[in-house]
């Protein structure tokens, strides 16, 4: 059986990542990108020459074009597409209703947060027809199957849940390389969080709880690992909220700040490594990357008990009606707190949220609770172990196999 891959492009974030991890593992015949790939190899095809600086609309307008160049690519022995991502989703799905190849579309996100307002009303019936011509639906939690058959009728008997993998080996090796001129801040404790600057990870959110935290603990540091469209809201949030705030290609490095704006980091795992607690503050998810490669390097985890992912990393026989609990719950494997309100704020001179205070308040304790600190980083480095290739690839294989 020749099994090919499709996806917007192989650069940037987690379903990137995720696919070319799958690569390494497992044989297949091409790749094919819907735009310019972000990386180089014999066996990828480019569909069109759109980057990521094409604007949005004209790609979703292009799903036909697309379509038609995959067709034209395809060969005859490839008899299976597993696609990532909704667009490529899209086209594979279209695709195989016209060659009559079996069409395996990889869900990613949360589609019912992902795509809310106007945009909701263009792509959920993209999806809800993407869905009903897939032979089979790979999700990476329970939380997102559950969401995709509530909200976007997906056929409940064609899902399948593959959980992200985590490149457990390179992870541990490129965590334990040195912090360079990083050391001196990471000899402060110091708050992580990575991940792309972007509406669904609710980083302002986490200024206005580290602003409160501050006042309490005046030698701990917040650090963003990641870039994105919303880096400079969040840095001029951060100046009006009173923090110090570094931001990497402006400013010298030092331990004078208080909020360290890194940018992309080429290797964020020596500063999970290195970190007092690292936090996601998303407001919804998938199941994410971050999250798995930090607990990967043994960092003690706190998490938005968002929709969907945290909950299944961090308890052994998730109850998936506890997402987006109210509630602290210290897990096994790390600690989830309430979710946060997705509005943006603008003004520092409005008050914490009910659910800020709670973050607040339960992050001064547990940064200084040793004893918490030291349970969280060596349970979460042993349950990232369940998420390495060996349990994972195992599952791609069985999945070729049904194929």
């Amino acid at each position: 059986m020749s099994v090919s891959f499709l996806i917007n492009s192989l650069a940037g974030g987690g379903a990137e990542r995720q696919l070319s991890l799958i690569l390494e593992h497992l044989p297949y015949e091409r790749v094919y990108t819907l735009e310019k790939a972000g990386a180089a190899g014999e066996k990828i095809s480019e569909l069109s020459s759109h980057s990521s600086a094409t604007p949005n609309f004209i790609k979703v307008l292009s799903l036909g074009y697309y379509k038609k160049k995959l067709l034209s690519a395809l060969s005859a022995e490839e008899r299976t597409v597993i696609s990532f991502m909704t667009r490529a989703n899209a086209v594979n799905a279209e695709a195989a209703k016209i060659r009559g190849y079996k069409a395996v579309v990889c869900e990613r996100t949360n589609p019912g947060q992902e795509f809310a307002g106007f945009r909701k009303t263009i792509y959920s019936p993209i999806i809800k027809r993407t869905y009903a011509g897939a032979q089979k639906i790979i999700t990476n939690s329970g939380g997102c199957a559950q969401e995709i058959i509530s909200n976007f009728s997906a056929p409940k008997d064609r899902i399948e849940v593959i959980p992200n993998m985590a490149d457990f080996r390179n992870i541990r090796r490129a965590a334990g390389q040195g912090l360079g001129e990083w050391k001196e801040i990471f000899q402060n404790p110091v708050i992580l969080n990575c991940g792309r600057l972007t509406d669904a990870k609710g980083q302002w959110r986490l200024l206005r709880i580290f602003a409160s935290l501050k006042k309490k603990n005046e030698a701990v540091k917040l650090v963003f690992a990641g870039d994105g469209e919303l880096r400079n809201y969040l840095e001029d949030l951060s100046n009006a909220l009173g923090l110090k705030t570094f931001s990497a290609g402006k400013d010298r490095i030092g331990p004078g700040f208080d909020v360290y704006f890194a940018g992309h980091i080429e290797n964020p795992h020596k500063f999970a490594a290195a970190c007092r607690i690292f936090i996601l503050s998303s407001l919804w998810e998938g199941s994410p990357n971050a999250l798995l490669e930090a607990m990967a390097c043994g960092a003690a985890c706190l998490s938005a008990n968002c929709r969907y992912g945290p909950l299944e990393l961090f308890s052994i026989k998730p109850d998936l009606s506890l997402y987006s609990s109210k509630d602290i719950m210290e897990e096994n494997f790390g600690v989830l707190l309430p979710p946060l309100n997705r509005e943006k704020v603008y003004s520092a001179n409005i008050n914490l949220e009910e659910e800020e205070n709670i973050w607040a308040d339960y992050i001064s304790t547990f940064i200084n609770d040793e004893r918490k600190l030291s349970f969280y980083r060596n349970s979460a480095f042993a349950r990232a172990l369940d998420y390495a290739p060996e349990k994972i690839v195992p599952l791609w294989k069985a999945l070729y196999e049904q194929m």
